[in-house]
């Protein structure tokens, strides 16, 4: 989007220092000078509404706490601001058979549905 937009000024935020280093790796090698990266989650956002437009692409359902974390977005976005939700999901035709769909969807929630469980604060009804 940076190199699509280079009038345009870009945040990218990640919880993972990993996937940040690669995102800076690839801006720098394309020499992207619009797009800024850190390591951070929802929670850290500014509540200044200074955002345009936040995307979150296939991670809002593998954090701890959705909720808090749209209600952190909501108020880092301008009132007339854009909040875009994507889980990156095939249809069932693209997915193929039940078996292989549940294989290649396992990571996400293997990953996502253990750290919600032990995030700091969290108990079975605050989840």
């Amino acid at each position: 989007m940076a190199a699509a937009f280079p009038g345009s000024q870009f945040e990218g935020l990640d919880v993972s220092r990993h996937a940040i280093d690669r995102a800076r790796g690839k801006a720098a090698e394309n020499g992207l000078e619009n797009a800024v990266f850190r390591t951070a989650g929802a929670e850290d956002l500014p509540d200044d509404y200074r955002y345009d437009l936040v995307l979150t692409l296939d991670c809002l359902h593998d954090m701890p706490r959705p909720a808090e974390a749209v209600a952190a977005i909501r108020r880092a976005i301008r009132p007339d601001g854009t909040l875009l939700i994507r889980r990156v999901c095939p249809s069932l035709a693209e997915q193929g058979s039940a078996p292989s769909a549940f294989i290649r969807n396992w990571p996400s929630a293997s990953a996502g549905t253990p750290a919600s469980r032990v995030s700091p604060g969290m108990t079975p009804t605050t989840r």
